[in-house]
């Protein structure tokens, strides 16, 4: 199977379609539309409907919108706005009978802006073309969004691009949608630009639209309209019933098929977001499956017109023929031939004039020229189908304007071996081109470029002698051959076909132009290489083939691969003495003649490498330089037993005190070479003592211990220890108690011999103070313990002498602190009679209700009840007089206590005072309280104490007044007074009873309340 690559890039950069129009668009950078004025949601009047080769609706509103289509494939598709106003729309005209809808022009952003929608009878698709003129004299620039409303709203998803993924980029030409929840909305397909685009889209996106707040889909592009020029942009949309469908149809819609340019004519000059393929083979291998038919191309590739409807062969030899001529109807001249679109009757179209005007941009230096032809115009069979492969083997590169284009002349004579074949496809038979003599046949070209009189097709198809005259011959030479002396002159029709250089298929049996040799197929090592890149020719073709190991393209040695072949070299030890080897045998051990390094051929002892016996080899025959000049022995310095150097010895090993040292810097001589050997405690090097070492090497002196009394040095025992008459650190000898140093049965040492500082003089304990047995200070006595009556006291304050030194000691009862007797503790300390005692000095006291008067007792009656005389701490009770023991107590007269038996007690026996001798109420008193307070009664009658007079009342002016007082003028005797006015007064000397019978009454009242105020207060206190 011949297999087709892209030959041609677009052949434009920018522009599309327009630019065969000249027409100027320029790219801008990406911008974002503002935001939108209001979407016309609701249907514009008017309405045209129309429906597809499918019976789809297609509902085209007012403003060229299309609303619904069938079973709510939109909400509103295909809206249009340019720099975020929407086209508004305002009446319908068709045309393409009927079939296109023009919308009436508006006006935006100083465009005149027109839109076309056309939907064909014979395809599942709406094509629109929104048309932007420029009446103004300036360029105008633009963003115009072409958005669709799906109708299946948020459930729409992406399912297809022509990316190949579910990604909407703008990278996509075209992109799918459907309903995610097959909700059973139409499968839509939306194409917004195609291959060759000039003006591609900026911005894409399946974002929320305003109508219907639902999802669909929208391109975005940026376009500039010079000044009187036009701008068109061409889309597609397409129904359809599955996804399947939907990108099929998107797919055929992105060829640009005939029938998507349907009606257009001079629009084709102004499109800029669609170009077309130049020719068949390019469409073939974008669609490999396409049928043959006619297809709008662009043949030259010159941008010098609009595409055309050209006929393509899409099956023959792997397909992709482009029909570039044909003899029928036209002269044989090759000037005036053209392209065709129609097969089977030939017809013409203009704008393409010739053959090799069509065959020279498509072939290139290469390509393949096909020549068919068929007796009579019916379809059939071709009589005749002859290619020839890879022509640029016969091309003549001459100077001039079309020196690629000319065949050559002569036959044919001057084709390069190994020409490429030509195959013969009636009688699928494969020849290849050489000799025109070869009964291969040939091509023979013009006698000049552009002559029009020389174009001959001479190939020989099996007639006798190999005579190019006698095959089948077409051209300006033998006309009337036409198809060949065996077909009908009359009706016979030649078609020339070409075909871009194909990619080259190593393992066709084709030779193509790439290939260097082509065997039929892909197998290495049997005379072709498996790429057809290279004839094998053995060893050194660089290629591994065969018994070899190894082919790098030469026949040199110490490459990496033997010159025959045969091994690799991989360096030292491969065998192979290469570069700077001197010696290689083949393996990389020293010792065996050759260095593993290849670099040294091995001598023995002296060349520097270690081998066999050698114990070192320094690649010299001198000692003391690290190895022995024998190779016995690796010098290792000192102890090695070679005396190199500097050494003053060396005996072999690295021991000292055998005669020489381990450092080999001396012989050693004894005890006081410094050397520290056999028997030798210490060698100082000297033969001094007191220096850290003894003369005799047979002790370290380490300093004090070490039995040697050295600089300040008190002593030195030899030991570390105290007590044994010298300091453990040699300072002093040690004397015994006293000296400082606690040793032997000491219990303190303080160096000195003092008591009472801590430590006694005799260093037999340690004084702690009373109770230590050592009287220091303020101490009266220390007998050594905390216990009293033994002498000392165990405060030591005082030495105990026996009864009366106030301690209470052995069979002492009490010990006041005294010897006396009648104190309570008698002066052989024991309880005197009455008594007790108790504390130390004893404290002795009376004993209260024991009937013995003793100690500070003022009466003891044998009990402690009070009231009787004697209290409850045995003090005499006032008014009360004891005596005896136990006491006897009875009231006591004088005392100031009223007691039982007295009227009264003053506290004294006096009498004339109120109160007694005996303690009763004395004669015109009346006493109270105790000590009792005694006074007169004033008008008891009685005259008493300092009262003058008492005449038995209380009243004034009768002599004696209401206090008893002789009033002025009266002279009062007698009790009660009677008194009288005296002489000197003046008055009549007449008596003064007390006023009559009443103040006697009141007298006698007074009397008697006070008479038996005293009888009560006897009566009570006795009873």
């Amino acid at each position: 199977m011949r297999e087709h690559g892209w030959r041609q890039g677009w052949r434009r950069s920018v522009g599309g379609l327009g630019a065969w129009a000249g027409a100027t668009v320029l790219l801008v950078a990406v911008s974002v539309l503002p935001a939108p004025a209001a979407a016309q949601c609701v249907s514009p009047a008017p309405t045209t409907t129309l429906n597809d080769v499918a019976g789809y609706i297609w509902d085209i509103w007012g403003n060229g919108q299309i609303g619904n289509g069938t079973g709510d494939s939109y909400d509103q598709g295909m809206a249009l706005r340019v720099d975020g106003s929407y086209f508004p729309g305002t009446s319908h005209s068709t045309e393409l009978g009927g079939r296109q809808v023009v919308v009436a022009p508006a006006t935006l952003s100083g465009l005149t802006v027109t839109r076309k929608i056309y939907v064909p009878t014979t395809e599942r698709w709406a094509r629109f073309l929104e048309i932007f003129a420029n009446p103004g004299g300036a360029a105008v620039a633009a963003t115009v969004r072409i958005e669709t409303n799906c109708g299946s709203d948020g459930s729409t998803v992406v399912t297809g691009s022509s990316s190949g993924d579910t990604v909407y980029t703008t990278a996509d030409r075209w992109v799918t949608t459907d309903d995610i929840d097959s909700g059973g909305d139409p499968s839509l397909n939306h194409n917004f630009w195609g291959p060759g685009a000039g003006v591609m889209p900026s911005l894409v996106g399946n974002s929320v639209f305003d109508c219907a707040a639902t999802n669909g889909v929208f391109a975005e592009f940026n376009i500039t309209v010079p000044a009187g020029g036009t701008v068109i942009l061409m889309h597609f949309g397409g129904q359809n019933t599955n996804q399947a469908d939907s990108r099929t149809n998107a797919a055929a819609i992105d060829l640009l098929p005939a029938a998507a340019l349907a009606g257009l004519s001079g629009e084709l000059a102004y499109i800029v977001n669609w170009g077309s393929r130049r020719t068949c083979d390019e469409l073939h291998a974008a669609a490999p499956g396409l049928a043959s038919g006619a297809y709008l191309l662009d043949p030259d590739g010159l941008g010098g017109s609009a595409p055309v409807s050209v006929y393509c062969d899409m099956t023959t030899d792997d397909g992709g023929w482009t029909l570039v001529a044909s003899t029928l109807g036209t002269t044989l001249d090759d000037e005036a031939s053209a392209y065709y679109a129609d097969l089977a009757t030939l017809s013409p179209v203009a704008g393409h004039a010739g053959i090799w005007t069509g065959l020279r941009p498509v072939l290139g230096p290469t390509g393949d020229v096909r020549f068919s032809c068929r007796n009579g115009s019916a379809s059939g069979p071709f009589a005749v189908d002859l290619v020839f492969y890879n022509v640029g083997w016969y091309q003549e590169l001459t100077a001039g304007a079309n020196a690629a284009t000319c065949f050559e002349e002569g036959d044919g004579a001057g084709a390069t071996t190994p020409a490429p074949p030509r195959r013969d496809l009636v009688a699928a038979t494969t020849r290849s081109l050489g000799n025109p003599w070869d009964c291969a046949g040939y091509l023979e070209g013009e006698d000049a470029c552009g002559d029009a009189d020389d174009f001959t097709v001479d190939f020989d198809d099996g007639g006798m002698n190999c005579n190019e005259t006698d095959g089948t011959d077409w051209g300006e030479d033998d006309a009337t051959a036409k198809c060949g002396s065996s077909l009908a002159a009359p009706g016979s029709t030649w078609f020339v076909w070409v075909r871009a250089p194909a990619a080259p298929r190593c393992g066709d049996g084709l030779l193509d132009f790439t290939e260097a040799c082509d065997d039929g197929n892909t197998v290495a090592c049997d005379g072709c290489r498996a790429d057809c890149s290279d004839v094998e020719s053995g060893c050194g073709d660089g290629y591994l083939c065969g018994a070899e190991v190894c082919d790098d393209g030469n026949g040199i040695d110490c490459d990496g691969c033997r010159a025959d072949c045969s091994a690799r070299e991989t360096g030292c030890g491969d065998r192979f003495v290469c570069g700077a080897e001197v010696c290689d045998d083949g393996n990389n051990l020293p010792c065996d003649g050759c260095r593993n390094n290849c670099t040294v051929i091995e001598t023995g002892c002296g060349d520097g490498y270690r081998c066999g016996a050698e114990a070192c080899d320094d690649g010299n025959a001198d000692d003391c330089d690290g190895c022995r000049a024998d190779c016995s022995a690796a010098e290792t310095g000192c102890g090695d037993g070679f005396l190199c150097g500097a050494e003053v010895c060396d005996d072999g090993n690295a021991e000292d005190c055998d005669g020489c040292r381990a450092d080999c810097s001396a012989s050693e001589t004894g005890c006081g070479d410094g050397f520290l050997c056999g028997l030798e405690a210490c060698d100082d090097g000297n033969a001094e003592d007191g220096d850290g070492c003894r003369a005799d090497c047979s002790a370290l002196e380490t300093g004090c211990g070490d039995g040697v009394s050295c600089g300040a040095e008190a002593c030195d025992d030899g030991n570390a220890e105290d007590c044994d008459g010298c300091r453990a650190d040699c300072s002093a000898a040690e004397t015994g108690c006293g000296d400082g140093f606690l040793c032997g049965a000491e219990v303190c040492d303080d160096g000195n011999a003092d008591d009472c500082d801590g430590c006694p003089s005799d260093c037999s304990v340690v004084e702690t103070g009373c109770g230590d047995g050592v009287v220091c200070g303020a101490e009266a006595c220390d007998d050594g313990n905390a216990d009293d009556c033994d002498g000392c006291r165990a405060d030591c304050s005082a030495a105990e002498t026996g009864c009366g030194d106030g301690f209470l000691c052995g069979a002492e009862a009490c010990d006041d602190g005294n010897a006396a007797a009648g104190d309570g503790c008698g002066a052989a300390c024991a309880v005197e009679h009455g008594f007790t005692c108790a504390g130390e000095p004893s404290v002795c006291a009376g004993t209260c209700g024991d009937g013995l008067v003793a100690a500070d007792e003022a009466c003891d009656d044998g009990n402690r009840t009070p009231g009787d005389g004697c209290g409850a701490a045995c003090d005499g009770e006032p008014g009360w007089s004891c005596s005896g023991e136990p006491s006897v107590c009875g009231p006591g007269c004088g005392d100031g206590a009223v007691a039982a038996g007295e009227d009264c007690d003053d506290g004294n026996t006096t009498a004339g005072d109120g109160c007694g001798v005996s303690c009763d109420v004395e004669h015109g008193f009346v006493c109270s309280g105790a000590p009792s307070a005694c006074a007169p009664v004033c008008g008891d009658g009685l005259v008493a104490a300092d009262e003058a007079c008492d005449d038995g009342n209380a009243a004034a002016g009768d002599g004696c007044s209401e206090v008893c007082v002789v009033e002025t003028g009266y002279a009062c005797t007698g009790e009660p007074s009677e008194c009288t006015r005296g002489a000197g007064s003046g008055g009549c000397g007449c008596r003064a009873s007390g006023g009559g019978p009443l103040g006697g009454a009141a007298a006698l009242l007074g009397l008697l309340a006070l008479l038996g105020l005293a009888v009560g207060r006897r009566s009570g206190r006795r009873g």
